[in-house]
């Protein structure tokens, strides 16, 4: 009723506030075969950041975010957005694409087991 009325007249203070910068400077590490560690620069004034992958929504107020349960071998695209103090959204950063790695079974690989079965096995029967 007269509480809200009231509360409408004059300046708002909420909308005199600025927005959060756009997240820039988004960088990868520790990057697996179905995870990978995501980091960006800090925005000053902001209280969290919201960062999608794939549909998938994820909420840090920290500047990495340790992203697993990921698929071997894909393509992730990612964007982050600063979020203030009174739920004011910045503007989405642009978007960065990450690749998992994918599940090497080479040759390489395969002689490489054998050895290991070998020295072991071989440590067994001494």
């Amino acid at each position: 009723g007269k509480d809200v009325r009231i509360n409408q007249v004059g300046s708002n203070p909420v909308l005199k506030q600025t927005l959060p910068s756009k997240v820039s400077n988004i960088s990868s590490s520790e990057v697996g075969i179905s995870s990978f560690r995501l980091s960006w620069k800090n925005i000053t004034g902001s209280s969290r950041y919201d960062i999608t992958i794939h549909n998938k929504t994820f909420h840090t107020n920290d500047t990495s975010l340790l992203v697993s349960s990921l698929n071997p071998g894909s393509v992730y695209d990612v964007t982050i957005v600063a979020i203030g103090e009174e739920n004011n959204y910045g503007e989405t950063s642009a978007t960065y694409t990450i690749h998992t790695y994918q599940i090497l079974l080479n040759n390489q690989m395969s002689v490489m087991c054998q050895q290991q079965v070998h020295l072991f096995t071989g440590k067994i029967f001494k």
